[in-house]
């Protein structure tokens, strides 16, 4: 195995010499290889330099190639398929008692079903449990998530803002630390109160089922609703503390388990490994090794589990004179088993790959590059006390949220001077100046820190960037196209050209500049010519044509973007604007239809502000 051989293969953006470049490239079955051109086989979105396409083997169907956008809607769809089993289940456990109240067939299925809706309902006290106890002891609790996918309700629980996914399975408490003394122990009470909840809401759920110790629990009879509740809630408590990793919108975050041991025998904040982060050998092999066999082993579970109750069934069928429902039944959970199987063959056979970063969290615009650009930051920068990355930014997404663009610049300033070379601070701080007005140093800032010699590609294109929309916002027109057209001349991977080109594109109608509206029209055409599957490109490209009132171009590329993109900040956009379409036209109920859509969808602070100042006719 040579390393620079995979780094001219893979075009990775580490040192080929380095265990980063080998988790990276080694281990990854890609489709993506040399100059060679390949494609996504759902949508046809051709891979450009730098972009990592995932290989999937379906069954019956073979491997297939899928985008991001496209393995995300896989995933989606793979959990949608599971939400639709269980409900076929529970109304086909129903069904048979409606026929034969006596059914052991149809108690077991309903009690089986029964457990799983109280799993989700919960999910809900667990991470309240999170909540109430982070505030307690003094964290910021941002937000409760509840599932995944498009989010269906955004609003306030117990002081608590909460969002609710389309997908009710899981849940996630967003929590940030103050600085301040004994961390550890307010992250203790934060990561313990959710399972305790469980656990507490099982025994109490257990005492009024009327259990007892000795109790066997025999779930082919009607069972009380608080017993089944109590053995929700004993899972849920027992899958929290598993120690692991989950990805969520805010990036790969440990469970529970994990957390606790982190904090008792490590003493150390919880964290994991991000994307293209390294670490030593011997741990990312026993990690693998861990995750490959605990895959196998719940997959093997699955199978014996429905196995078995595939037997009972078929046993009572044969005991009924052969009833036709009950052998489709046992049919069904035959069926199921066999899948079961074949996902623990399939983690045992094949080589070890580790899931996509962004995993059943949402996905971002530019991914490749904005998560390029975590990583070459982290990899060159030194950060303040009780300070990361992850903390840093999260200030500079309040203040653009909430235009305080005071605090957050004397929250920067004051962590560059305990780092001042740290290269994302430094950025960041001059963004927070031109949003402010402050261009002049903004631009001096930011020519001092694009004047550094080994920046990484991805900070270079994200603060070249940044400075050239603090030139238009200053009135420089003529430099930002110039150093714009220099920089799309210069040897590099096209996925950043492309996030500067969407990204000055943007500007115009994101901070309301319609004098800018036709350089953005050349940036948006430039870029969709680049790459014209890229969806961010379509919605970039809609949203300008859009504000220039032409309509009948914009629609067909918004609504594209809206049936098919996995983007939440892209489907909130094309939402908004179709919207305005649907105002145009006189379709009021279409029009506040779409705007609950880009509420819920779009979090971003431009765009909250536009929502909130087109009211509907």
């Amino acid at each position: 195995f040579d390393p620079n051989d995979v780094f001219e293969m893979h075009s990775c953006r580490t040192d080929p010499r380095s265990r980063a470049c080998f988790q990276t490239c080694a281990s990854v079955d890609w489709k993506r290889f040399g100059n060679m051109e390949f494609k996504c086989d759902v949508c046809g979105i051709q891979a450009t330099e730098g972009q990592l396409f995932a290989m999937e083997s379906i069954p019956f169907r073979g491997g297939r190639s899928y985008c991001q956008n496209c393995h995300a809607r896989l995933q989606r769809r793979f959990f949608q398929a599971g939400l639709v089993l269980d409900i076929v289940l529970g109304l086909g456990g129903v069904f048979l008692l409606l026929r034969d109240p006596g059914s052991r067939a149809g108690h077991c299925i309903l009690n089986l079903f029964l457990i799983q809706l109280f799993l989700v309902l919960a999910t809900l006290p667990h991470e309240l449990a999170h909540a109430v106890a982070g505030r307690w002891c003094g964290l910021r609790v941002e937000k409760i998530i509840l599932g995944f996918g498009a989010p269906i309700f955004a609003g306030k629980a117990l002081g608590f803002n909460l969002e609710i996914k389309q997908i009710p399975y899981g849940g996630f408490t967003r929590a940030l630390e103050f600085a301040g003394r004994e961390r550890l122990l307010r992250l203790f009470v934060f990561h313990v109160a959710g399972p305790v909840a469980s656990v507490v809401m099982a025994a109490v759920a257990w005492r009024l089922g009327g259990g007892t110790h000795g109790a066997a629990l025999d779930l082919t009879v009607s069972a009380s609703p608080w017993t089944l509740f109590s053995i929700a809630n004993s899972t849920l408590a027992v899958h929290h503390l598993f120690p692991g990793t989950r990805s969520t919108s805010f990036g790969r975050m440990p469970s529970d388990g994990l957390a606790l041991l982190q904090i008792l025998f490590q003493r150390r904040v919880p964290s994991v490994l991000q994307e293209q982060e390294t670490a030593p050998v011997k741990e990312v092999t026993t990690a693998r090794k861990v995750a490959k066999r605990f895959s196998v082993l719940t997959f093997a579970t699955g199978a014996l589990v429905t196995f078995a109750c595939a037997a009972f069934v078929a046993r009572a069928a044969a005991g009924s004179g052969a009833s036709k429902v009950l052998w489709l039944a046992a049919g069904l959970f035959a069926a199921l088993a066999a899948t079961f199987a074949w996902g623990a063959i399939w983690f045992q056979r094949r080589p070890w790959v580790p899931s996509p970063s962004h995993g059943l969290a949402a996905l971002t615009r530019h991914h490749e590059v904005r998560t390029a650009f975590r990583a070459e930051i982290n990899a060159r920068s030194f950060w303040p006390p009780d300070s990361n990355y992850e903390k840093s930014f999260h200030r500079v997404q309040q203040a653009d949220a909430t235009g305080d663009f005071v605090e957050a610049t004397a929250f920067l300033e004051e962590a560059i001077r305990w780092a001042p070379d740290n290269v994302a601070l430094l950025g960041w701080r001059a963004m927070m100046l031109g949003s402010s007005g402050r261009h002049d140093e903004a631009l001096a800032q930011f020519a001092a820190l694009l004047a550094i010699g080994d920046l990484g590609l991805s900070i270079r294109a994200t603060f070249l960037a940044e400075q050239i929309k603090a030139m238009l916002r200053a009135g420089r027109r003529q430099m930002a196209c110039i150093l714009c057209a220099e920089y799309l001349d210069e040897p590099g991977l096209l996925p950043e050209k492309l996030f500067l080109l969407d990204t000055v594109a943007a500007m115009p109608f994101q901070e309301r500049l319609p004098h800018l509206l036709q350089d953005a029209d050349q940036w948006s055409l430039q870029a969709l010519a680049l790459q014209p599957e890229n969806l961010s490109l379509k919605t970039t490209r809609g949203a300008v044509l859009a504000e220039q009132g032409r309509f009948d171009e914009a629609v067909p590329l918004l609504r594209e973007v809206h049936s098919r993109s996995e983007i939440e900040a892209d489907k909130g956009v094309a939402a908004y604007f179709l919207a305005l379409r649907a105002i145009q036209l006189g379709d009021r109920r279409t029009a506040a239809r779409l705007m609950r859509q880009a509420r819920l969808l779009q979090s971003d602070g431009w765009m909250r502000r536009r929502l909130d100042a087109t009211p509907l006719p």
